[in-house]
């Protein structure tokens, strides 16, 4: 990847990460530091003192999708949010046809815990979106949470 398109995923990702209830990164190849997706973590819920948790979210350039980068990455994300932040929850919102990114939460140590129906508009209709999610007792500590995972 040219120079050019670092900086471009860099200039779209630079400025958004808005403190400590959200941030975005970069999946990176580990040989070549060339920008191959992104992922991040925000706050979804309005009432903050009520609910506490955070949801994930991931994107792989087309060109380096079934190379296992999402479930790298998420898993790498939901280690450090539980080891780094006392969050008792985290949470990834997926299409019901995306059979890939099930995948990838399932991977990652996620359960389904429901559906959203009708949730969102996308490609001209009202879309079903499932809830996957993983509580620090799922994940217990980095030690047990890396057994039964790919490697991260």
């Amino acid at each position: 990847m040219s120079g050019r398109r670092r900086a471009e995923w860099e200039q779209h990702l630079g400025g958004r990460h808005g403190g400590h209830d959200d941030g975005m990164f970069l999946i990176v190849g580990r040989d070549t530091g060339e920008p191959m997706g992104a992922i991040g973590y925000w706050n979804p819920f309005t009432n903050g003192d009520f609910f506490k948790g955070y949801e994930i979210w991931y994107q792989v350039h087309p060109q380096f999708r079934r190379r296992s980068l999402a479930t790298q990455a998420a898993c790498l994300l939901i280690n450090h949010l539980f080891a780094a932040t006392p969050v008792p929850r985290i949470q990834a919102t997926v299409a019901v046809d995306n059979a890939a990114s099930c995948r990838v939460t399932a991977a990652a140590g996620m359960q389904r815990d429901g559906v959203y129906r009708q949730v969102t508009f996308l490609h001209g209709r009202w879309i079903d979106m499932y809830l996957y999610a993983i509580v620090r007792a799922d994940w217990g500590d980095e030690a047990a949470y890396r057994r039964g995972r790919p490697p991260f």
